[in-house]
């Protein structure tokens, strides 16, 4: 996929993250109406294709005749709603990108761990070099590694288990006078 590709998306969910936000104000307490027309609650399954159908059904609703008063109240304009519609647009014209999004469910799993090996990877060769440049042994960098957060990549995490920190021990307490 490519970065304008992935940006349509990134608009298209800004833009349905919009309008079910407008929609929970105009529509407080409506929950059947919410979830049903605005899609609010909704998240799965998480293809491409079925976020688009539900763009379809926020998009509707927020078109509707007897919706549009209560959610121009609340900020909504005909321009969002005109921008909801080009971004979904846009996505549904995507040829190569509906492809690549079929194609991304199918061994998806190995791409992110790919994908989050390389940013590993990267983190510890910004780590290497912020070390090189402001070693831990030069007291003159204390405040540039505490500014920065430069402390040790990753952080010893005792074999794998999570240790919960020793809670203090409360004072003893201290007789009354009678």
């Amino acid at each position: 996929m490519s970065k304008a590709q992935l940006d349509k998306i990134h608009a298209f969910h800004l833009l349905i993250a919009n309008a079910k936000d407008t929609a929970k104000l105009a529509f407080p307490g409506q929950i059947v109406k919410l979830r049903q027309a605005f899609q609010v609650g909704v998240h799965k399954p998480h293809d491409l294709q079925s976020q688009l159908q539900r763009g379809r059904t926020v998009l509707a609703s927020m078109q509707a005749v007897e919706n549009v008063a209560a959610l121009t109240t609340k900020g909504w304009t005909a321009d969002e709603t005109t921008a909801l519609n080009t971004a979904i647009t846009a996505l549904e014209n995507d040829k190569t990108l509906l492809e690549a999004a079929k194609d991304a469910g199918i061994g998806s799993t190995g791409q992110k761990n790919v994908l989050a090996d390389d940013l590993y990877d990267r983190l510890l060769t910004v780590q290497n070099a912020a070390n090189l440049q402001w070693p831990e042994s030069d007291p003159a960098n204390a405040q540039t590694r505490a500014d920065f957060r430069l402390g040790k990549f990753p952080p010893k995490d005792h074999g794998g288990h999570h240790v919960e920190p020793t809670p203090p021990t409360p004072p003893a307490p201290t007789p009354t006078a009678k």
